[in-house]
């Protein structure tokens, strides 16, 4: 923009937008014109009609989303353009500076068509994908899972914490899963409402919390506060012994060990069958209770041996 003598404002290849409504071009009047020299866009019809009447200029209350004033290289911060904005390969070349305010090379070829048109403003889009961060954290004491349909958020038992990028506009559809003895309670954040899914539009950064807690005889033991609760109810396939006291003590099976098993109560919870060579082991330093006082409580059903004999533990 530049001002001449007199009150006249002239532009050219300005983007005017989202200065709240009818406030682009503040109020123009007849003594106090603005002049067009051509590729203007406003967001607003507060322009008119001293200032969208050159080629070029895009009509009133033209689409114009920009994204936050952010540092997207250079020396000062900008606002970039989205890839919906009429401002993309809108401007004229002739005239067109060769960089924008960060310095970055202009006119670029954003749709693909083999032809570099600048875009309308101080910012030249180099890429049509801009994204937003995804942020999936787990809470409670219960245990569960939570994932996307690509996996690209692929939160399993043991983790606590995820993210992940999206293209600006991508919708994505987050489920959680309960392991056994647990059961999900909800989400919080992203506007998600309705369970066990929650869909998303990525127009925004966003972030999410799923919370797992315990169920039925689970609960009661956790009401003890143990130290560790393994509840061998893994249905299959993972060597991972998980620990539902919400200490984190997870542990690994090794060895002869069938999971998914009848569970002990009327329930969907399983179990898990050792061969008598198979065990379950925990590496967890935190778990030395050397010269502390130590309750361990087992719910075992003693299968018959070979010999027709009942075994023992």
């Amino acid at each position: 923009m530049r001002v001449d003598a007199g009150p006249i404002v002239t532009l050219r290849s300005t983007l005017l937008a989202n200065n709240g409504a009818g406030f682009n071009c503040g109020a123009p009047t007849a003594s106090t014109p603005y002049t067009s020299n051509g590729n203007n866009l406003s967001s607003d019809n507060s322009c008119s009609p001293f200032l969208i009447n050159s080629p070029g200029d895009d009509p009133h209350n033209a689409s114009a989303p920009l994204g936050p004033l952010a540092d997207n290289g250079g020396n000062t911060f900008t606002r970039a353009l989205l890839p919906v904005s009429l401002a993309v390969d809108a401007d004229s070349n002739a005239g067109c500076p060769n960089i924008d305010q960060r310095g970055t090379a202009r006119p670029y070829d954003v749709n693909g068509d083999a032809v570099a048109v600048c875009d309308i403003g101080a910012y030249e889009t180099i890429t049509t994908t801009l994204t937003n961060m995804l942020s999936l954290t787990k809470t409670g004491s219960g245990t569960g899972s939570v994932s996307t349909a690509d996996s690209t958020i692929n939160c399993g038992p043991t983790c606590t914490f995820q993210s992940h990028s999206y293209p600006t506009g991508t919708v994505v559809s987050l489920s959680a899963s309960p392991e056994s003895g647990s059961t999900f309670t909800g989400w919080s954040g992203g506007g998600c409402s309705t369970i066990p899914t929650c869909t998303l539009v990525m127009n925004s950064t966003q972030a999410v919390t799923a919370d797992f807690a315990p169920s039925g005889y689970a609960a009661q033991v956790l009401q003890d506060s143990p130290l560790a609760y393994w509840r061998l109810g893994e249905a299959s396939g993972s060597a991972a012994l998980l620990d539902g006291s919400g200490n984190a003590h997870h542990s690994t099976y090794v060895g002869g060990v069938t999971l998914g098993g009848p569970g002990a109560l009327a329930d969907a919870n399983s179990s898990a069958t050792f061969d008598g060579l198979g065990y379950a082991q925990s590496t967890s330093t935190a778990l030395d209770v050397t010269g502390t006082g130590l309750t361990l409580e087992t719910w075992f059903k003693a299968q018959a041996t070979s010999n027709g004999n009942d075994g023992l533990i």
